[in-house]
């Protein structure tokens, strides 16, 4: 019938001086041989999420350079800003709340009592609380 019929119901030898070694030390020893390093943070950025900076009508950087124009020391104002992203095309948007202080023509920021800091360039809507 089959040719390894004879020996289908032997048991399975076992080496009497090396112990057999369970499964979670046999997968160990092959963890460290990675073949695609670099890959799960890779998917990782992949998957991350970045929302495309919006680009600001006339209308609306009139409006926003008035209200530049017209912020007093020690005024409470809320900002709305994009940061980009290091690596991928788009960022991010943060609303800070804070004190104004001043803004540095030279680096182009707008800076706040506590220090923060934030270009100009990356504002998109300046309220006043």
């Amino acid at each position: 019938m089959n040719e390894y019929y004879d020996i289908l119901n032997y048991p399975h030898y076992e080496l009497k001086y090396h112990p057999r070694m369970n499964i979670e030390n046999r997968a160990a020893q092959f963890a460290p041989f990675d073949a695609l390093t670099g890959y799960k943070e890779e998917i990782q950025e992949v998957k991350r999420i970045v929302t495309p900076e919006k680009i600001l009508t006339e209308e609306e950087i009139s409006i926003l350079n008035s209200k530049l124009q017209t912020l007093k020391e020690n005024q409470r104002i809320k900002v709305e800003y994009f940061i980009p992203d290091k690596n991928k095309v788009g960022g991010i948007y943060r609303i800070y709340e804070g004190f104004f202080s001043k803004i540095n023509i030279i680096s182009q920021e707008i800076i706040f009592q506590d220090k923060k800091r934030i270009k100009l360039k990356e504002i998109i809507k300046i309220d006043n609380i």
